[in-house]
C-alpha cells in the first residue's frame, strides 16, 4: 500500500516535468500489472469455473478486452517517448484498431449481461409482484 502512495505520488509530481511525451514507465507498469491480473482471473476460470461456458458470463468479455487492448498496445506505448509526432501518428492507428476491438468486447459483454439478467426478471408482464420473487 506504501509502494502504490509513493508511487502515485511520484507519477502525479513528475508530470509537471514531461508536457509532451507520455510517461512510458508508468503506462508500462500499469500494463503489466493489469495484464497479470487478467491472466489470474484465467486461472481461477479453469480451476473453478462459475458457469459451464464462459463465454457465458460479462466478465470474460470484459477481462478480454482489457488483455487484447493491453497486449495490442503495449509497445506501442512503451516506445512512445522515443518516437517523433510524425511516427507517433503513423503508429497511433494500432491503438485506435485494439481500442475499437476493446469497445466491441466490452458491448458484447454488457450484451450478454443484459441477456442474462432479462431471462430473470421477465416473468409477467402483467404481475408487478414477479419482479419481487426473483430479485
Amino acid at each position: 500500500m506504501v509502494l502504490f502512495v509513493l508511487f502515485c505520488l511520484t507519477n502525479f509530481f513528475m508530470q509537471f516535468y514531461q508536457y509532451k511525451n507520455l510517461d512510458t514507465i508508468a503506462v508500462t507498469i500499469q500494463a503489466v500489472f493489469i495484464m497479470s491480473l487478467c491472466v489470474v482471473y484465467f486461472f481461477s476460470q479453469i480451476r473453478n469455473p462459475s458457469s459451464l461456458f464462459i463465454y457465458n458470463t460479462f466478465e470474460f468479455w470484459v477481462v478480454t478486452g482489457i488483455l487484447v487492448y493491453l497486449a495490442g498496445t503495449f509497445f506501442i506505448f512503451i516506445v512512445s517517448g522515443n518516437l517523433t509526432d510524425e511516427q507517433l501518428d503513423q503508429y497511433w492507428t494500432i491503438n485506435y484498431i485494439f481500442n475499437t476491438i476493446k469497445n466491441v468486447l466490452f458491448a458484447l459483454g454488457i450484451y450478454v449481461l443484459g441477456r442474462k439478467s432479462k431471462k430473470h426478471v421477465e416473468k409477467d408482464p402483467f404481475n408487478y409482484f414477479s419482479v419481487l420473487d426473483n430479485p
